[in-house]
């Protein structure tokens, strides 16, 4: 019998082919953004975002590219350009994004980042570790917890501290048939 083999090529979207960004990528505003013609075009709503967004201390990510040009056959990378228009957000952490807003691809350059790790977040971000590291000893405070009433109306001190030799508890073989029987089983 005859084999046929069909090879299969996938395109593969790069870096460079939408723009020089890929969605994920951390950014930052560049530098005399406000003076570039595409960011004075914006409305003054999106420019009261943007402020916001600078000023705060979270990190601003992609979440989408899309052609300013609108090609012919959507899917095909052959036929995208490098003329993109970037959703944008503010990464919270954790998978959550807050301020979406969609601005030109000048507005913003990519961060370097070290590798596979994220960009560290503004120290005023991050709650205080309470960790220690070097052990401390662990003192017991007598409280109301470990006082019992008996029965006589007044509360007293009972026994809460584990044993430090083995205690043997009374115990009884069954002496009735039927337990027996159930135990000789075993």
């Amino acid at each position: 019998m005859k084999k046929k083999f069909h090879a299969i090529f996938e395109a593969a979207l790069t870096r460079y082919s939408r723009g020089g960004f890929l969605v994920g990528d951390y950014v930052k505003f560049a530098k005399n953004f406000k003076t570039n013609d595409a960011y004075k075009m914006l409305g003054s709503n999106i420019k009261q975002l943007l402020d916001e967004m600078e000023s705060s201390k979270l990190h601003l990510r992609v979440v989408g590219i899309v052609d300013n040009n609108t090609p012919r056959y959507p899917g095909n990378p052959d036929t995208m350009t490098g003329d993109v228009t970037l959703d944008i957000a503010l990464d919270n952490g954790g998978g959550r994004y807050t301020h979406y807003t969609k601005i030109p691809a000048c507005c913003v350059e990519q961060m370097q980042t070290d590798g596979i790790n994220y960009p560290a977040f503004d120290s005023s971000l991050v709650r205080p570790n309470g960790t220690q590291i070097k052990p401390l000893e662990y003192s017991v405070k007598e409280t109301e917890s470990f006082k019992a009433d008996r029965g006589e109306g007044k509360t007293t001190s009972i026994d809460h501290k584990l044993p430090t030799q083995n205690v043997k508890i009374p115990a009884q073989q069954p002496t009735t048939a039927r337990y027996l029987k159930s135990f000789q089983e075993l």
